[in-house]
């Protein structure tokens, strides 16, 4: 829920926390950001990810990212996820990356919206679900 306090050019669209995986929509809108004033990373966290085990880039922070990036928006998530889950479980962890999809059009907003909302009463079948 606080994507949008840190990278206020982002609107959340759908999205749940199933008991293994997370699915959400992020919808970026930098019409009315320039470059130098998209942020870089959390107002509140720098993006030092390496110890925690939650970049998005094998060997910990890629130096090439660029401000705002869908790279950086994730890794700040995962980051600020595994300080409070690793209170909870101290073994926490993620699977290295992420998988991403742009949504072009509204029939396929539509269709992935209706997928994350309807993905918990999938849980039962689920080849995960132990």
């Amino acid at each position: 829920m606080e994507i949008p306090q840190h990278f206020p050019f982002i609107e959340l669209g759908n999205f749940v926390v199933m008991p293994n995986h997370t699915h959400g929509i992020l919808i970026i809108d930098k019409s009315n950001f320039s470059e130098s004033t998209v942020p870089t990373v959390s107002p509140v966290s720098p993006v030092e990810t390496p110890n925690l085990g939650v970049s998005t880039t094998i060997g910990g922070k890629n130096e090439k990212w660029k401000p705002g990036t869908i790279g950086v928006i994730i890794n700040q998530y995962k980051r600020i996820c595994t300080i409070n889950a690793r209170k909870i479980d101290a073994g926490f962890d993620w699977q290295p990356r992420f998988h991403d999809h742009i949504i072009r059009d509204a029939k396929s907003f539509e269709r992935i919206q209706n997928y994350i909302a309807t993905n918990p009463q999938n849980w039962k079948g689920d080849k995960f679900n132990l």
